[in-house]
């Protein structure tokens, strides 16, 4: 398996240029896998600099439908005319982040134009509970309510009527990869909370484990003693690489490396990671 980062927050090397999404190509033996689609079109950019065909892509799957992993779905839709793009069907509300007690007044939701929409309709799979792609790929869609919902902040669903409520992040799924008995875990933020994520993985599969973790743990507004918490928690999976991304911030993923050396790596746009 190859796993090449298209969209990050973070870059350390020309011409690749960070963005507050996320994006990468999940090359199999069978397979190649878009996840998500980061904030805007750099990802292509970043892909023609890797010499990366995205025409050839084979499936697109959305962890779900905020503007920062979804924004570059248009383009996509035009340079690849026959992946289908796995989301889930309730990604698509208006919706609105609130930080210390204050409402965003632009929207985090999915921010395609009408003639966007129309174009993207065609191609889209709405998945709702666990969806087999194939007996080695799993989209979880909603995790099930009995591993509960471990978010560390909230999100607003912009009703009809101007009213707010809070999103339960149904919404978000994660892209489980089995290879050689192994199972291989990508989640775009985590807002149902990573454990629930990795518990369901667990339960799916209980008698694979879990060789890889790439992760948006949103950490960034975390203090020093909740990031611990997660590495504590983080320990007894045994996970042996742990990729923490995007909304984990650049001092929880530092900070999750220095608790967890060896184990925890940083990914930058245009990082390859080969198993």
């Amino acid at each position: 398996m190859k796993i090449t980062f298209l969209s990050e927050n973070k870059t350390n090397q020309p011409p690749f240029v960070g963005e507050h999404g996320l994006s990468l190509l999940i090359e199999t033996g069978s397979i190649k896998i878009l996840f998500d689609a980061g904030s805007s079109d750099f990802l292509f950019q970043h892909a023609k600099e890797k010499k990366l065909d995205l025409g050839d892509v084979d499936l697109c799957v959305v962890s779900h439908g905020h503007f920062d992993h979804t924004g570059g779905i248009p383009t996509f839709v035009k340079i690849n005319q026959k992946a289908p793009v796995l989301i889930h069907k309730e990604a698509f509300y208006e919706e609105y982040y609130m930080e210390k007690g204050v409402m965003e007044k632009e929207p985090c939701s999915i921010l395609w134009n009408e003639k966007e929409k129309q174009e993207i309709l065609p191609r889209l799979l709405l998945t709702e509970g666990t969806h087999y792609w194939n007996e080695n790929i799993l989209i979880s869609g909603a995790i099930p309510p009995r591993y509960g919902n471990e978010s560390v902040e909230d999100f607003y669903i912009r009703e009809m009527d101007g009213k707010y409520r809070i999103d339960p992040m149904e919404q978000e799924q994660f892209l489980l990869i089995r290879e050689r008995g192994e199972l291989y875990l990508f989640s775009g933020c985590s807002h149902k909370g990573i454990f629930s994520a990795l518990n369901y993985a667990k339960d799916l599969f209980p008698e694979e484990k879990v060789r890889l973790l790439v992760a948006g743990l949103h950490l960034y507004n975390a203090n020093s003693a909740t990031i611990s918490e997660v590495v504590q928690r983080l320990l007894p999976y045994n996970i042996p690489e742990i990729l923490p991304v995007h909304c984990t911030g650049i001092e929880g993923i530092c900070q999750m490396k220095r608790e967890m050396p060896g184990v925890v790596k940083i990914a930058c746009v245009g990082d390859e990671f080969e198993y």
